[in-house]
């Protein structure tokens, strides 16, 4: 699950997503939060959000070298491809085994 927050005075939007815990490349993790949370939207708008995010991740240390804007663009595109995959299969799951208990 994952929750979307929205400064209404600057329009900004924080997301805060626990379902799936993993370590992964920045782009992936974006790619979650925009596929459960976003209106659709054109190609250029995504691509905007994406790198507003990696100058966010630049102005907060991260190696431009290491890990340059394309590649967070294709770690993002790869996100797209893993969630669109496993998230139907996940909620099959659940639909079949019931809510889980703790």
């Amino acid at each position: 699950a994952g929750h979307s927050f929205m400064d209404v005075r600057t329009n900004e939007f924080t997301f805060a997503g626990w379902r799936l815990v993993s370590a992964a490349p920045p782009g992936t993790d974006l790619a979650v939060g925009l596929l459960t949370a976003l209106q659709p939207c054109t190609k250029q708008q995504i691509k905007g959000i994406v790198q507003h995010y990696y100058a966010s991740l630049v102005a907060s240390g991260a190696d431009e070298d290491a890990y340059p804007f394309e590649h967070c663009w294709e770690d993002f595109l790869l996100g797209c491809i893993l969630w669109c995959c496993t998230y139907p299969a996940f909620e099959v799951a659940r639909l079949l085994t019931g809510p889980a208990t703790v």
